[in-house]
Order: C-alpha cells, then structure tokens, then sequence
C-alpha cells in the first residue's frame, strides 16, 4: 500500500505543499485552485429511518433512524394499547398483513413504516 506522499508523486522528505507546487506562505486551499485539482467530497452518510404505526392500537413508539447496512432491533410493542380483545403479534410492512412479516434485528433498505398485527390472544392451556 502507497503512502499519502507516494500517491502524490512525492519523495521522502518533500511536503504535501510541495508535491502539489505550493510556495511558501500558500494554502492547500490556493494551491489546489491555481493547479485545478478537484477537492474530493466525503461520500455523504446514508441513513433511513424505521417509523412504527399502531396500526389501530393506541400509543405511538419513536422511530429510529439508522445507517444503510446496520440492523435495528425491533420494537417490543409493550408501548401499544392493543384494539380490544387483541393482542400484539409483531409487525410487518403492511396494514393489512394477519401475521407478522418483518423479524429482529432488521435491516431496512430504505424509510420504512412497520405497522403493527393485532391477533387473537392465545386462549390459556388447561
């Protein structure tokens, strides 16, 4: 792997503001405009945000933003009020969806609203 100096064309010894035809009491700033170089733009930071809908529940749960790549853990749903004689499922990208679609951690692709899947409550063993 070259060094930042090598990549540049330099030798050992020179300056950055050398290699580039700097003279003394010049910025990097006026150097790279008398020569045309391009400033390189950091790559923007890519985010999406996962937004809950309570999906005919009550209550809301904040969304989380999070970076392109990494996974979110999904909400519990504890914050929700069920619709009556329901019982929280899991969530899914879809309003209309019986059973829940979407697993933790999750890892969006894009702004997502995951919408809550309100089921029957499991009837107690006896």
């Amino acid at each position: 792997m070259a060094t930042i100096m090598e990549a540049l064309g330099g030798k050992s010894g020179q300056t950055i503001m050398e290699v580039l035809g700097g003279k003394g009491g010049q910025t990097i700033a006026q150097v790279i405009t008398e020569t045309g170089l391009t400033p390189v733009e950091p790559e923007p930071v890519v985010t999406y945000t996962v937004t809950y809908n309570a999906n005919g529940g009550t209550g809301t749960i904040d969304p989380v933003t999070v970076t392109a790549g990494e996974a979110v853990t999904l909400d519990d749903g504890a914050g929700l009020t069920a619709p009556e004689n329901k019982e929280f499922k899991g969530w899914a990208k879809s309003s209309s969806a019986q059973n829940p679609t979407v697993t933790s951690p999750f890892t969006p692709e894009a702004d997502t609203t995951l919408y809550a899947v309100w089921g029957d409550p499991i009837a107690p063993q006896q």
